[in-house]
């Protein structure tokens, strides 16, 4: 061993030790007041915030050479997957990007964007209802505005309809939800016995602060973390653009830490979209680009004025592979029918037609 070296890697060990130390004593004396003050709010953010100081500060590292057998493996069993007809990595549920590769891969944050009451926690409740029915899929599903029984009235016709039965949303409202089907579903789902579909709301709170959407995550280490709302993260920051940016990037940080996706909702410019049937573009995003510039993927959104049950979606953003434009969907929500169609096109008219 040369020599010094010895004494070198123990001043280091000590100096991180001391650093360790103080960042520890920093946090607890940030904390203790506000402990004191509401322990039940703040203990998961004290756990959080120390577990943060025991996580190395650089991302994963990997040697090129040494992990090509490794490598080797992984890149045979999706060409097996894609020799099988499976999808690789977790499928959204939308046809045209299921079939083009681009599904729920570990590591990426999706987001879908559009005006306000154009069906985004719909679209995040279907790819979420999909990929637990037809891939398995553990999902954590936060809701900041809704309660967890709305969620679940406006989930389980998705998920009755993924699993081959018939509900209605609004029958299930109104109490006329024909029973003996309902039953047939709910112990069909329940027997299952999975517990891994996984939705929790704001509660008394009324907002999600990010740090406990960390916690959350890495309590229950989801395949997806799906969040129907992301302009409604509650950071600390005092501006929302300091917001936005600290948002994204702990939450694609958090998606390639803990190898899952992180899917979420958010709106666009109020004038973004002014052409008739068309979706916003890149850069027309709410709240300033910093979702937008983060996500690997982002898929838009828009109505077919005139009908309510159809939509369009175009993928403007996907940093693995092309984009892809207009796409068209079948969208009963309350039958829980959401699925991608193929549209035909009267070459008199022009008119679109599904």
């Amino acid at each position: 061993m040369p020599k010094g070296l010895a004494d070198a890697e123990t001043w280091r060990e000590k100096l991180v030790a001391q650093s360790i130390e103080r960042r520890i004593n920093g946090i607890l004396l940030d904390t203790m007041p506000k402990l004191r003050e509401a322990p039940i709010v703040e203990l998961p953010n004290l756990i959080n915030s120390l577990t943060d100081v025991h996580q190395p500060s650089a991302g994963a590292t990997t040697w090129v050479d040494a992990g090509a057998s490794s490598r080797l493996e992984r890149y045979l069993s999706r060409a097996q997957a894609a020799t099988e007809g499976k999808a690789v990595g977790i499928p959204t549920g939308l046809m045209s990007l299921d079939k083009a590769g681009f599904t729920h891969r570990p590591g990426e944050l999706t987001a879908f964007l559009g005006p306000m009451n154009v069906g985004k926690s719909s679209f995040l409740m279907h790819t979420c209802s999909y990929a637990y029915v037809k891939a398995g899929a553990r999902i954590l599903f936060l809701s900041p505005e809704s309660p967890t029984e709305e969620v679940e009235a406006r989930l389980d016709p998705m998920l009755a309809r993924q699993m081959g039965f018939t509900l209605s949303y609004t029958a299930l409202r109104k109490g006329q939800q024909d029973p003996k089907e309902l039953e047939r579903y709910l112990m069909a789902l329940e027997g299952k016995a999975r517990k891994d579909f996984i939705i929790i709301d704001s509660g008394e709170n009324g907002e999600f602060k990010l740090d406990d959407v960390i916690g959350l995550a890495r309590t229950h280490r989801p395949d997806i973390l799906a969040i129907d709302g992301f302009h409604l993260l509650n950071t600390g920051s005092k501006t929302t653009w300091e917001s936005f940016v600290r948002a994204a990037k702990r939450l694609k940080g958090l998606a390639q830490g803990m190898g899952m996706a992180v899917v979420t909702v958010s709106q666009v410019q109020r004038n973004a979209v002014v052409a008739s049937n068309d979706t916003a573009n890149l850069g027309e995003s709410a709240y300033g680009l910093a979702l937008e510039e983060t996500a690997d993927k982002i898929i838009h959104l828009a109505e077919v004025r005139g009908d309510k049950f159809k939509r369009i979606y175009k993928l403007n953003k996907n940093r693995v592979g092309e984009r892809i434009d207009r796409r068209y969907v079948r969208f009963d929500v309350d039958g829980g029918d959401i699925h991608e169609t193929e549209p035909r096109v009267d070459s008199d008219t022009g008119s679109v037609e599904f």
